[in-house]
């Protein structure tokens, strides 16, 4: 049996009816990085008929080089670097930090009536009726407008619909126009 498919028989259980983790019989007790690894990749080229790219210690590939990885952690901590060619060493020490900056991960707010008319609309208009969907999403619009100013990531989707239904009627102008503003809105959120 496979270490991830359920035993029913064998555990042993306490006094209160629990099985034993720490029991040496169990599978998993046997078990390392390597083992978790070449399991993960036997379980991938059954299901998927994809063999994972391995390095020479048997550890899967990375996508990313170290000079992409350097910049990824650079920006998820919000470390700024000194100018200068890190492909040959991407390394650096506290000579090389210029900057340091908070990272500030939020939300950005939503209103539930705006978002009720906007996935309303989205229905509509994959069910094929343009002209309830045009009403709907214009009206969830001007709520989005007063609500949260013109950037917002809410706007931008609600123009790109805007643009589609518009370019399904026939209306190119107003299409380019609303493709313009969620253009202008996805640049600036």
């Amino acid at each position: 049996k496979q270490w991830y498919q359920r035993r029913v028989r064998g555990k042993k259980k306490n006094k209160k009816g629990k099985v034993n983790v720490r029991e040496p019989g169990n599978a998993w007790s046997g078990t390392n990085a390597r083992s978790i690894h070449n399991t993960i990749c036997e379980v991938v080229k059954t299901k998927f008929d994809f063999t994972l790219a391995t390095t020479d210690d048997g550890l899967v590939k990375m996508p990313l080089g170290n000079l992409q990885m350097t910049r990824l952690i650079c920006k998820a901590v919000g470390i700024q670097l000194v100018l200068r060619d890190y492909s040959e060493n991407p390394r650096f020490s506290e000579s090389d930090v210029m900057n340091m900056f908070p990272v500030a991960k939020h939300s950005d707010p939503r209103a539930k009536d705006t978002t009720k008319l906007k996935d309303l609309a989205e229905d509509r208009l994959n069910n094929g009726y343009l002209a309830e969907s045009h009403d709907i999403i214009t009206e969830a619009l001007n709520t989005m407008l007063q609500v949260y100013g013109p950037l917002h990531p809410d706007i931008e989707s609600s123009h790109k619909h805007l643009a589609h239904i518009s370019y399904l009627f026939g209306r190119i102008g107003q299409a380019v126009s609303h493709q313009k503003q969620a253009l202008l809105a996805s640049e600036r959120v």
